[in-house]
């Protein structure tokens, strides 16, 4: 009982400081990053944070189900933190790009961030839905190539700084987004709030490779508070039940979405053909559409189905009553 009080009073905290710490650092990405003590302060803020989403998910691992996920998600967080106070403690130039043993750790952060995912999913999805499988994968291709498309510095490759880290957070986008089709668009507050992580992460990420190939990036620029909202969102998806997801109808309902993911990748293919695309772009969009014709292969497979269903029996496989009435009828006698 007073292990249950003590995870309800962490949980008020959390929601109530987690917030306002954003703020602050988003005030001081827009205002111009501080320095001295008041950067000190920031850093401080910061490191918080990474620390606060931690104990939110070690709380989880200990006290609720999934305890392998949560587990791996406060191992991952630990390895950031590290990561983060080896870059903000020996990096005295606050415009430097992160030193390799940072490098080396936010790597593994990662490496544990997708492990949390997959574990996650595999405890939310309990029946493969293939047509909301190609629902999920084309929405999540198609998110990924928009912002391939206008995040990613043209000529960008993968050996130039942070761009390595914003391809792999595309990965993970294009994931999140493949188990909420699983769910049926209906991911509930948690995977909601897992899935706003992962897309600021890529927003972040994007925003640090933009600053680098500007020659403009600073420490305590807004990539920072965007990175490190995922943190935070994590940490407030791991306070909120997990269920599995609800078994769905089939219905109309699912053609809008792969109809919509559709026309983005044709967009996107006028755009390659005036503007020329970055190749993972173009890849992306590639696959969109190879996706997209996939999906459409299988409604008119389930189209001629039905139709065939509807005209003979599904036992005798003899013509029912409509097929029946639109025969000639003889003359009578």
């Amino acid at each position: 009982m007073n292990r249950s009080r003590a995870v309800r009073r962490f949980a008020v905290a959390y929601r109530a400081a987690v917030p306002a710490a954003l703020v602050l650092l988003v005030l001081n990405a827009v205002l111009g990053p501080a320095d001295g003590r008041l950067g000190v302060a920031i850093d401080v803020v910061f490191m918080g944070l990474l620390a606060a989403a931690a104990c939110a998910t070690a709380l989880r691992a200990r006290a609720g189900p999934s305890p392998v996920a949560w587990g791996l998600a406060t191992v991952g967080l630990t390895l950031w933190a590290a990561a983060e106070l080896v870059y903000r403690v020996f990096e005295s130039d606050p415009t430097a790009y992160y030193p390799l043993t940072t490098q080396f750790l936010l790597a593994g952060a990662f490496a544990c961030a997708y492990g949390t995912l997959v574990l996650l999913a595999r405890e939310r999805i309990q029946r493969f839905d293939p047509i909301l499988a190609l629902d999920g994968a084309l929405a999540g291709l198609t998110a990924a190539a928009v912002v391939a498309v206008w995040l990613l510095p043209d000529g960008a490759e993968g050996a130039q700084p942070g761009v390595a880290p914003l391809l792999a957070a595309l990965g993970g986008l294009w994931f999140v987004i493949c188990v909420l089709g699983l769910t049926g668009w209906r991911p509930g507050w948690a995977w909601g709030l897992i899935t706003l992580g992962i897309a600021l992460n890529v927003i972040g990420d994007a925003a640090l490779v933009q600053l680098l190939d500007a020659g403009e990036w600073q420490r305590g620029a807004i990539a920072d508070p965007l990175l490190v909202s995922g943190a935070a969102l994590l940490g407030m998806a791991a306070l909120l039940p997990l269920r599995p997801a609800e078994r769905l109808a089939d219905g109309p309902r699912r053609l809008p979405i792969p109809l919509g993911c559709g026309a983005v990748a044709l967009v996107l293919l006028m755009v390659a053909a005036l503007d020329e695309l970055g190749l993972a772009a173009t890849l992306l969009t590639a696959g969109a559409l190879g996706v997209t014709l996939v999906r459409m292969s299988v409604a008119l497979e389930l189209v001629e189905r039905t139709r065939s269903e509807a005209r003979t029996d599904p036992l005798t496989k003899l013509g029912n009553r409509r097929p029946a009435a639109r025969r000639p009828r003889g003359p009578a006698r």
